[in-house]
């Protein structure tokens, strides 16, 4: 057996990350990006010389109408109440999203229909009476109970409702192709204001002063800058295990990066994704994809990792725990990255940007389940940060062929003599394996911190005393053939058994590693 694909590995010292970069503006608000759908005909290859895939899709700056359209179209967003993206909107999310992402001042936190009016009369918009044989495209629509955005020949775009027809309970993105879409007005009649942009002053309503913008990135984060940990705080939308909060404290890098994953949908992302170090580990372990940069990835620091500033210079993370931070837009043009993070070092939310020519040493990324290497039209960059083809489009094939996953790919190997180092890298992959239900990063730290008392990950650690063998200090030794004839000399061999003989004895590796902490053994 061989553990990982072999293709996406982070190295330092001038040598070359295989990575997948994807920048996707035409769906970029002022706070957050999400991806876009495949372009149709990209072509799959497999991996083969080091390289880089970046995608990039730029979108006018102010064609609010156009960024809903896109949305519409691409089916990896879906109606959900009370969403404003980047994954799933509501009604008014959608509305809010598309003129926040286009430089509107309609607040940094999306308004509702009651609210809508007053938000879009700060934006410049003015207010008339609805009347369906004067609409202009886009006139924004408004109800007491819903709006959307008229886009010419008698059609809307518009977030309805989910695959069930309901509001709330509705899987992510689009189920059926009709939650977010663009169709003919008609459903709904009872429109009565409609808001409008005045018409031939030249006007085009009021935007932001000058801001950290790129016009190639085309997101404006510096919001974020402002936000005290408890605004942060507030703004969590709660995820699939709850609050981060109840987790993570508010001043620590982790409990942002938390937050900052529920604010774009990754509802999967919780409160016990260990230290910062090990949250690429921890996503990968649900299903995100390792080596892959785009908005909402995560990035995360080994411990003493230098961490770049925007002021310049750079920080080092804590030596013990690392550090983590999310990846807010991507500029492939300038092949550079903007992200935010937090900590108590800041006291307050923090933004910064750095290159990703040249991966600094410490650093991986994680993206997303929905961002695969299949996602956009893409142009292969050299893996140095050379010249890129506008031309090719073709897409790197990072995935294992033995399970159609994409796991660690920082160990290929058989497992045979490996190194402590790569035997975690090996337990990490089959963690989830085991305990499908629960291995984030509080159960990995636990089983690291379980087998280096044991056997500090030796695969022919010995007991003189006692006779137990390798890395899970198997007793005795010979036990571990039930899961393979080279268990003395295979560190994946010795760990399946290791982890079956937790989950049967204790459950879960935290209870091991509770109980060897209360009887000095498990």
């Amino acid at each position: 057996m061989r553990f990982g694909p072999g293709a996406a590995t982070a190295l330092a010292g001038g040598l070359t990350m295989v990575m997948l970069v994807v920048s996707l503006g035409g769906i970029m608000g002022g706070a957050v990006q999400e991806e876009g759908g495949a372009a149709a005909g990209a072509s799959k290859t497999k991996c083969g010389n080091p390289s880089s895939v970046v995608a990039d899709a730029s979108v006018a700056k102010d064609d609010y109408v156009k960024v809903a359209e896109d949305i519409a179209k691409d089916d990896s967003h879906g109606y959900d109440y009370g969403s404003y993206g980047p994954t799933d909107f509501d009604c008014s999310g959608l509305v809010w999203y598309a003129l926040h992402q286009s430089g509107y001042k309609v607040g940094d936190t999306r308004f509702n229909t009651a609210s809508e009016g007053s938000a879009l009369g700060g934006a410049g918009f003015k207010r008339y009476d609805f009347s369906k044989d004067r609409l202009r495209r886009g006139d924004i629509l408004v109800s007491a109970s819903h709006t959307e955005i008229f886009v010419g020949d008698g059609k809307v775009v518009t977030a309805d409702n989910n695959e069930r027809g309901e509001a709330h309970g509705g899987a992510p993105g689009d189920q059926t192709g009709k939650e977010i879409c663009i169709r003919d007005f008609g459903k709904w009649e009872a429109m009565k204001d409609v808001y409008r942009l005045p018409a031939n002053d030249g006007s085009a309503g009021s935007k932001g002063a000058a801001t950290s913008v790129s016009a190639k990135s085309n997101v404006d984060i510096s919001y974020l800058d402002k936000w005290s940990y408890s605004d942060a705080a507030s703004h969590d939308p709660g995820g699939d295990k709850g609050k981060c909060s109840d987790g993570y404290g508010l001043d620590q890098c982790t409990q942002w990066a938390c937050v900052r994953s529920h604010m774009f949908g990754y509802k999967e992302i919780h409160n016990s994704m260990g230290d910062g170090r090990m949250w690429v580990d921890s996503a990968v372990a649900l299903g995100w994809h390792k080596g892959v940069i785009a908005p909402g990835s995560i990035m995360s620091w080994a411990g003493g990792a230098q961490v770049p500033q925007k002021e310049g210079g750079s920080w080092t993370a804590d030596g013990q725990y690392g550090h983590v931070s999310i990846v807010e837009s991507v500029d492939t043009k300038a092949k550079t990255l903007r992200f935010s993070e937090s900590g108590q070092g800041f006291g307050h939310i923090h933004t910064s940007s750095m290159s990703y020519a040249e991966i600094p040493a410490g650093l991986t990324f994680a993206s997303p389940p929905k961002i695969t290497k299949d996602t956009a039209g893409a142009a292969v960059v050299s893996g140095d940060g050379g010249g890129s083809s506008d031309t090719e489009t073709t897409s790197c094939d990072a995935s294992d062929d033995t399970d159609g996953k994409v796991t660690d790919a920082s160990y290929s190997g058989d497992g045979n003599h490996a190194s402590p180092e790569d035997a975690k890298k090996i337990a990490r992959q089959l963690l989830a394996q085991y305990f499908p239900k629960d291995h984030g990063g509080d159960q990995w730290s636990a089983l690291e911190k379980l087998w280096t008392r044991e056997s500090s990950w030796q695969w022919n650690a010995t007991n003189a005393s006692s006779g137990a063998y390798g890395i899970p200090q198997s007793l005795p030794g010979d036990k571990m053939a039930s899961v393979g004839k080279d268990w003395k000399d295979n560190a994946g061999t010795q760990i399946k058994w290791g982890l079956q003989y937790i989950k049967q004895r204790y459950g879960t590796p935290k209870d091991a590693w509770a109980h060897s902490e209360s009887v000095g053994w498990y």
